[in-house]
């Protein structure tokens, strides 16, 4: 790193380092700068000369994966770097830029951005991008410190649910919800289960969040597939009784 002096090495520092309101450079240039730095050392080294994790390092540069118009956003500072970083992991550039013109259009916050972009990653067939940013929207008021999961139902599933939903005299919500409480410890630990067409919305607490991972690890099922799991279990239970 001797190319850099200390000047320039200063300037890194204040535009790198976590939760900073201001800084030196923009998020995109202080990426190249990064990527320059990597032809001369090494991640392990970079981050330790200014004090932040490899993780932090890592963040920077998968904004250069980002397509030319949603860097351009993050460099104007319309999406934030945790945000910028989240896009960088939606490999289809056209659902990464509709995302990254709702969370422009509709100020969508991290939480909201991580909930969707997980749905998307999981490359849920009837998930789309204005389906996710339908549900955070609809639902935001509802969205506060707790934990966000959006999934979906296969599209058979979500039939027969309704089904066995009208046959009981009640919401579709009301018997998903049903359904899912049993993977938290206390009933609170759930505050919503909500649907919109196949695709579902749950907030949960940060506790209600471990216990729903660790069943699904417990499971041996994907995070985003155990709701679908849950379901098609309760549905076939209630069809051989």
């Amino acid at each position: 790193m001797e190319q850099y002096d200390k000047e320039e090495l200063a300037k890194l520092l204040l535009s790198i380092g976590t939760r900073k309101r201001w800084r030196a450079s923009d998020p995109i240039t202080t990426a190249r700068k990064l990527e320059a730095l990597l032809k001369v050392t090494t991640q392990k080294e970079i981050a330790k000369k200014l004090g932040v994790s490899q993780e932090m390092i890592r963040e920077f540069l998968r904004l250069l994966t980002l397509s030319s118009n949603v860097q351009e956003l993050v460099r104007a500072r319309k999406i934030s770097i945790d945000e910028g970083y989240r896009l960088s992991l939606i490999e289809n550039k056209n659902f990464q830029e509709a995302l990254a013109n709702s969370i422009v259009a509709h100020t969508l916050k991290a939480k909201e951005v991580r909930g969707i972009v997980q749905s998307l990653m999981k490359r849920n067939p009837d998930m789309s991008v204005s389906e996710g940013v339908e549900l955070v929207m609809k639902y935001r008021p509802i969205i506060d410190t707790e934990d966000l999961v959006v999934t979906s139902l296969d599209r058979v599933t979500f039939e027969r649910l309704k089904a066995e939903a009208e046959k009981k005299t009640m919401s579709v919500n009301a018997l998903l919800e049903e359904i899912v409480r049993p993977i938290v410890r206390d009933p609170s630990h759930l505050k919503t289960v909500k649907t919109i067409n196949k695709a579902v919305l749950m907030v949960l607490t940060k506790e209600g969040f471990s216990e729903f991972v660790t069943e699904s690890k417990r499971l041996k099922i994907r995070p985003n597939d155990l709701v679908e799991s849950l379901t098609k279990k309760y549905l076939e239970m209630r069809h051989n009784d």
